[in-house]
């Protein structure tokens, strides 16, 4: 069998310059892209606002914004009193002045609790990324790290924390990798974890991996505790977590000792119950009590005193008693 290859559709082609794959192909999105490809194929034409939303299926916000992209990066420019843009010829000597409102240089006044509020346009999410080396080093490293490529939501999200609240890119990647670990992978979620750590003071990379070591251990002490109780269908809340610390941290329990206590507040009570099996292991530690053998001898002490108060005591005299049996009026 012979092939060949088939030139119908390379007939008709266009060009698309390499400094949009070199450069732009990581920080645009789709939509930019579809704009740009429609741009290039109408090249030499005057294009408007309204007639590329149109043709592509996009809202005028979304266009509108693809064009200031491209418009920063020096692609397009902006025909002067006219409600629509042209093509030219990308710069590759002096950066072109935007068309559009930039970050100021000034840092903003840092957030406090909530995540940012401000959203950089994708132009200067560009502009951020021809700037500065760590940023793109950044980008680079969280796609990596969650292993799938940045929508412009999330380099906007990422943009934001870095530019705006200020976090070193270090301690980002670091909040990336712990969320990658507990199975939460979704930007929005990183988001909050960045803006927590930040309110905690998190702002090192030592700080972070300290942080991180100690809510690992937190996790897998709560997970030894849920399996030992019987605990599948629900999350544990905060109080529950805070006791789970105190039996592990402050009283210095491990899990054998923790499950013995657990089973008396079943026999007893019935049920599970946190604040039980707390004043059961607080009882413990004030008798010095540590180890599965300790406890054994403890219950067993607990099943003696038990018994003997369950035991009916005698409603009448022994000294009359032996003296009737003996037949004679007792002193």
């Amino acid at each position: 069998m012979k092939y060949s290859l088939n030139f119908g559709i390379w007939n008709s082609v266009f060009a698309v310059p390499t400094q949009i794959v070199d450069k732009h192909l990581k920080l645009c999105g789709v939509a930019h892209l579809k704009v740009l490809l429609l741009l290039l194929r109408r090249a030499g034409e005057a294009v408007e606002l309204a007639d590329l939303a149109a043709a592509l299926n996009l809202s005028a916000g979304d266009t509108q914004d693809a064009l200031n992209y491209w418009i920063g990066a020096g692609v397009l420019c902006a025909l002067p009193d006219e409600d629509s843009v042209r093509l030219t010829v990308p710069s590759t000597n002096a950066e072109p002045a935007p068309a559009f409102p930039v970050a100021s240089q000034t840092p903003a006044p840092r957030p406090s609790g909530s995540p940012p509020k401000l959203r950089l346009t994708s132009a200067e999410i560009a502009k951020l990324a021809r700037s500065s080396a760590e940023f793109q080093a950044l980008l680079t490293e969280t796609e990596a790290a969650l292993g799938k490529t940045l929508t412009s939501s999330d380099l906007a999200t990422l943009a934001s924390l870095y530019d705006w609240a200020g976090i070193p890119a270090d301690v980002l990647l670091t909040v990336i990798e712990y969320c990658r670990q507990i199975g939460k992978t979704n930007l929005r979620y990183i988001e909050k974890v960045a803006m927590a750590w930040q309110e905690r003071g998190i702002d090192t990379l030592e700080k972070a991996e300290h942080y991180i070591r100690e809510s690992l251990e937190a996790d897998k002490r709560q997970q030894l505790c849920k399996a030992a109780f019987g605990i599948y269908d629900r999350a544990l809340t905060s109080k529950e977590c805070e006791y789970i610390r105190t039996w592990f941290c402050d009283y210095g329990f491990d899990l054998p000792v923790i499950k013995l206590a657990y089973e008396r507040s079943i026999e007893n009570t019935g049920k599970l119950s946190f604040p039980y099996i707390n004043k059961v292991l607080s009882n413990w530690r004030s008798q010095n009590i540590r180890t599965p053998e300790q406890v054994a001898k403890e219950s067993s002490a607990f099943a003696r005193q038990k018994a003997e108060q369950q035991k009916p005591k005698s409603s009448y005299d022994i000294d009359e008693l032996e003296a009737y049996l003996a037949g004679s009026t007792p002193k």
